[in-house]
């Protein structure tokens, strides 16, 4: 369910990046959420990167990580800004 609700944040309110650029920034918060960072909760999510544990929705979730570790406007993973990435 994250997966969907992160790629449609993407295209949502980032629809000039790329399928395959999207797709890598899913994968990355999916990564992110595997990693032992979120546990699913009866209805939301545990994050235990903060120095508590946190409940969130899926929304509020999306946009802590928006917030704390997303890179839009910095680079892809070979360092060219989002905007003139053709690689990833």
């Amino acid at each position: 369910m994250l997966r969907e609700e992160y790629q449609n944040y993407l295209i949502n309110l980032h629809g000039d990046l790329s399928e395959e650029n999207r797709n890598y920034m899913v994968d990355v918060f999916v990564n992110w959420v595997n990693d032992g960072n979120v546990e699913e909760w009866e209805d939301g999510y545990i994050e235990q990167t903060t120095q508590w544990r946190v409940f969130f929705t899926a929304e509020s979730l999306i946009h802590f990580y928006i917030e704390e570790f997303d890179v839009l406007g910095e680079t892809c993973r070979n360092g060219k800004e989002w905007n003139r990435c053709n690689c990833c």
